[in-house]
């Protein structure tokens, strides 16, 4: 249990003593460039991420799919997973040697990346360093090796978009798509944030969306169907997990002017801050909750930038700001601590072991 705190104290007590940063007046941006501090912190989340054993709920899973591959012809490594870019990943790790660590740090990479370059969008990044800890680094990418990567692309994505570079936007959505299907969900969001011909915008996009549709999903849509909704498939905490996405969507959405975001930048997070209202509200309506929860999580920027910006939305006093700035670490350690002694599957993070560190072959029998 020590490192996920260490993981989360240093970057907490980095925001703590940070001031906010100053936007540049040319760029009207933050600057996104990647120091030698961000770079360890890149490093960090990449070994904890990458090197785990035995930890996260899919563990087991993950490892299975890399050992499925071993030996598999190419062309035959499609038909042992859905998601054609995951197998490929899954496919070469597991012949080349490199076993499910290959594809755990290769997803390390990826989200670490991505998660460092969005938090570097921010007038605070160490305070959404912070937000992002407990759940979204310690349960999502340590847990949902998949789902991760593709967040971790989203979200180099939604830079993209933010600098209005739609089509790169709608490259790594599909990319994350072939990853986990479910990423498909955003693309809406480029005929959402037309500011021109958005009739005709909105056509094309949900003509695009279709088309993703019958690629990325429409084979597995019985599967989809079964195992979130007619199980009718719950996760415990799911509540709650949205009700903080809603929060943020929330003071968002009431206080939008506060930001001093362009138009366009504001249609991208009303979108987010909608989709979060409604994933809240379809709790109540939903058979799975499940099935909401596993959306929800590509919204969960959300939270980062809203609490990123929170010190200084109301007022510019210092001591106001460093308030809510303690506030919102002290939020952060108890949705933290939480989940280590109240989840239901908290255990199978619990303790932390590394491969670096455990001596152990990867295809020890204890999975057996």
């Amino acid at each position: 249990m020590h490192p996920y705190w260490l993981l989360f104290l240093v970057p907490a007590f980095l925001a703590l003593i940070g001031d906010r940063r100053n936007i540049n007046h040319l760029t009207n941006k933050f600057s996104t460039k990647i120091d030698p501090l961000w770079f360890s912190v890149i490093f960090v989340l990449t070994m904890v991420i990458g090197f785990r054993y035995y930890v996260g709920g899919d563990w087991g899973n993950y490892y299975w799919q890399v050992e499925r591959s071993i030996g598999v012809p190419f062309t035959e490594s499609f038909s042992l997973r859905g998601d054609p870019l995951f197998s490929i990943l899954n496919w070469l790790s597991g012949n080349l040697g490199f076993g499910v660590y290959g594809v755990q740090v290769t997803a390390g990479i990826i989200f670490s990346y991505g998660l460092t370059k969005f938090c570097l969008t921010l007038p605070r990044p160490f305070l959404a360093l912070t937000v992002a800890i407990p759940y979204l680094v310690i349960v999502v990418a340590m847990g949902y090796s998949r789902q991760g990567l593709a967040i971790g692309l989203v979200l180099l994505g939604l830079i993209a978009l933010m600098d209005k570079r739609k089509t790169k936007f709608l490259i790594f959505v599909l990319i994350a798509s072939s990853i986990h299907k479910s990423a498909v969900i955003l693309l809406p969001m480029l005929g959402y944030v037309s500011e021109t011909n958005r009739i005709w915008n909105i056509i094309w996009v949900a003509f695009g969306c279709v088309i993703a549709f019958f690629v990325f999903v429409s084979a597995y849509i019985e599967f989809l169907i079964y195992g979130y909704f007619e199980s009718e498939y719950n996760s415990s905490g799911a509540f709650i997990r949205l009700a903080m996405s809603m929060v943020c969507a929330s003071i968002f959405l009431l206080f939008t002017k506060n930001f001093n975001f362009d138009n366009h930048n504001v249609l991208i997070w009303k979108f987010f801050s909608y989709a979060s209202l409604i994933l809240f509200f379809g709790l109540f309506i939903s058979p799975s909750s499940t099935a909401l929860d596993r959306i929800a999580l590509y919204f969960i920027p959300l939270q980062l930038l809203v609490l990123s910006y929170l010190p200084e939305l109301f007022s510019r006093s210092k001591k106001f700001s460093q308030t809510l700035k303690w506030s919102i670490v002290f939020y952060c350690s108890m949705v933290l601590m939480v989940w280590l002694f109240f989840a239901d599957s908290s255990f199978r993070w619990i303790p932390y072991k590394s491969f670096l560190f455990e001596l152990v072959d990867y295809k020890d029998t204890k999975l057996l």
